[in-house]
């Protein structure tokens, strides 16, 4: 379910396409992997943002019900070790599901009407807000890894692999 519901999910689909490192657990929660962060002594390191997922459909998303985004790794800091205080909410292990334990919940309220459009807009703006400080300390950092990520929820398959041929923005193919 997780590909098809990438695929027909606009919003979904372009965290793919741009490289984002996205993965749907239980089909109730969105992953992402690979978020660089600063951490309290200024070193660089990569975590998973964790949202709560909202579907219309076993194919669509609809509007994510919550701004509230989680969190897994330490907190994430400004380029001085300080803590990023204007998303930070709450700092406490959480199990959302079997295996997955979130470590920080951070609260970034979009401008009226104080909801986020899509998922796209949601998990960019958190991955931006984490992420602008390791980019100062090392410009070849990013959170866009474009790194094929397979799904453990999907049934199995006689295909043995990941579609790779989609085409990246930006790049042209013959």
């Amino acid at each position: 379910m997780s590909q098809k519901l990438i695929n027909l999910s606009p919003d979904l689909k372009r965290l793919r396409d741009e490289g984002y490192a996205i993965t749907i657990k239980g089909g109730t929660h969105l992953l992402i992997s690979d978020i660089p962060y600063v951490n309290s002594s200024k070193e660089i390191k990569y975590g998973t943002l964790v949202s709560e997922l909202n579907l219309v459909s076993n194919s669509r998303t609809t509007t994510p019900s919550t701004h509230v985004i989680r969190f897994i790794g330490e907190l994430p800091c400004n380029k001085d070790g300080t803590p990023i205080t204007a998303i930070q909410n709450a700092s406490n292990n959480e199990q959302v599901l079997p295996g997955i334990i979130t470590n920080h919940t951070f609260s970034c309220k979009p401008t009226p009407p104080a909801v986020y459009a899509d998922y796209y807009e949601k998990v960019s703006r958190y991955a931006e807000i984490i992420s602008a400080p390791a980019k100062s300390l090392n410009s070849s950092v990013t959170e866009k890894p474009f790194k094929v990520v397979h799904d453990e929820d999907e049934e199995a398959s006689v295909f043995q692999y990941s579609d790779t041929n989609l085409q990246k923005p930006g790049k042209l193919t013959t």
